[in-house]
């Protein structure tokens, strides 16, 4: 069960039992897969000891032969231990035994009605049973009780979003998604957490603040995919606040970045903000100068520990591009790249990638800006001293420093590639789109680029079969 054991019972402090031990007493006396007697774990100290070895257990093999028998001695011995009960359903829907597995999590909700844990596992066994329907009904309720019950959360969310198959129920058919319910969810969710929109402030502890980024960054994409521009660029500037924890507000992060990358304490107003030109290691180190004290982590991702850390890091700068992105493409909250590019800088800072190196690269070689030394690849392998616009050589980098994320990603030698040609290096051009036709054969981009390099050196024929190549994997490519 993927929501059965978040959040649930915690056995008692203590090493587990030792399992399959040489029998001291007779089998009928034992249990299952113990040498403790069913007299002794009539005690409730003994029975914790008892569950703790059977969740050692199910984390190892959630099949395992002896676990239902443990465990179906215990509830005969403590037949109103709901998380006895709880992870008995467990084992009976990873064996397969789904009915069963509703039985138990119903005798749980006859015990304690509202005990969400079930509900939401019941919905999860519903669903695996193609009762679509029913299973949405589950995670709702249990939803209502406890909004910040996560499993049910994303469950829901998963399927509203189309990921979890039909909405009907048995034999449904394939799902279209229905994103103004999963954006209902999303407004329910976060009406009911937050506690405060002015500081934005959530009553949700901080190793669940990730799951909590990820609700608002989904609702940011839903409002987008439903063609609300505006209400997606809330959505993602309040997840950036809540991995920001409080200790400031996103514009306020990237004025401090443009203060770093204009050397200046002075204050700076957001709205008139100098450009900001960042070489990759300048700005992989800028979220160590706006949280030196947390090293660089932001302060909503503090309490969690480093497999947490670098997915909620993941998801932070997704959110960031997703911003960043929106600015740049509709004009109806677009900002200038004094805002966009540190946005892209704490992307890089979160989660490096070579598709950020990319896109990094294509806006800095646009920018008009004075000669500077440089250096540039060469053909005979290493690099050659050159002079280029700063724009254009923090380009280099980036496309550079992309590669030795990712040394086979074709669109980055395709942009390299390309801005070396600019920069008068046809050689060297034509050197990176022929190593990006070998990654991607069927790059069309590359091989109409390539045909455009060998032209202008001579070479027609020789651009002609490019050409015919480009144009035959994309009939609509006019340039080919």
């Amino acid at each position: 069960h993927p929501a059965y054991l978040h959040g649930g019972y915690q056995a008692a402090a203590g090493e587990p039992l030792e399992l399959f031990g040489a029998a001291i007493k007779p089998a009928a006396d034992l249990v299952p897969g113990t040498q403790i007697t069913r007299q002794q774990a009539l005690r409730s100290s003994v029975r914790d000891h008892v569950l703790q070895t059977a969740h050692t257990l199910y984390a190892a093999d959630a099949r395992s032969p002896v676990l239902i028998d443990m465990l179906q001695t215990l509830h005969q011995l403590h037949p109103r231990h709901l998380p006895t009960l709880l992870l008995l359903a467990c084992a009976y829907f990873s064996s397969g035994q789904a009915d069963k597995s509703l039985e138990y999590n119903a005798k749980i909700l006859e015990i304690d009605p509202k005990y969400v844990e079930a509900m939401s596992n019941i919905g999860t066994t519903l669903r695996s049973m193609g009762y679509a329907a029913e299973a949405e009904e589950r995670w709702w309720a249990a939803i209502r009780l406890s909004p910040g019950y996560w499993d049910a959360v994303e469950n829901l969310l998963g399927v509203l979003c189309g990921s979890g198959g039909g909405s009907g129920s048995a034999g449904g058919g394939a799902a279209k998604p229905r994103y103004s319910e999963a954006l209902q969810l999303c407004e329910f969710v976060d009406s009911r957490l937050c506690t405060s929109r002015e500081p934005l402030r959530y009553s949700v502890a901080g190793k669940q603040l990730p799951r909590l980024q990820s609700l608002l960054y989904s609702a940011g994409n839903l409002r987008l995919a439903l063609g609300d521009v505006a209400g997606a660029q809330r959505e993602y500037e309040k997840a950036a606040d809540v991995a920001l924890g409080g200790a400031m507000r996103l514009q306020d992060a990237v004025v401090r970045i443009a203060q770093a990358g204009a050397d200046t304490q002075q204050p700076l107003d957001y709205n008139a903000l100098p450009l900001t030109m960042l070489a990759p290691d300048a700005a992989a180190r800028v979220l160590h100068v706006l949280f030196p004290a947390t090293h660089g982590v932001l302060p909503g991702f503090t309490a969690l520990a480093p497999a947490a850390l670098t997915q909620a890091n993941h998801v932070a700068a997704n959110l960031l591009l997703a911003l960043a992105k929106l600015h740049q493409d509709h004009a109806a909250v677009a900002r200038p790249l004094t805002v966009v590019l540190p946005l892209y800088y704490a992307a890089h800072a979160l989660a490096p990638s070579p598709s950020t190196c990319n896109n990094l690269g294509i806006i800095l070689s646009a920018i008009p800006s004075a000669p500077t030394p440089t250096r540039v690849p060469s053909v005979q392998g290493g690099t050659q001293a050159a002079q280029a616009p700063m724009g254009a050589a923090l380009a280099l980098q980036y496309y550079t420093h992309g590669l030795r994320l990712d040394a086979r990603h074709p669109h980055l030698y395709t942009n390299l590639g390309s801005l070396l040609k600019d920069l008068g290096y046809a050689h060297e051009a034509v050197h990176m789109y022929r190593r990006a036709i070998e990654l991607r054969p069927s790059f069309d981009v590359a091989l109409a680029n390539l045909g455009n390099a060998v032209k202008d050196m001579g070479a027609v024929q020789e651009a002609v079969t490019y050409y015919v190549r480009a144009a035959r994997v994309s009939p609509d490519f006019v340039e080919a």
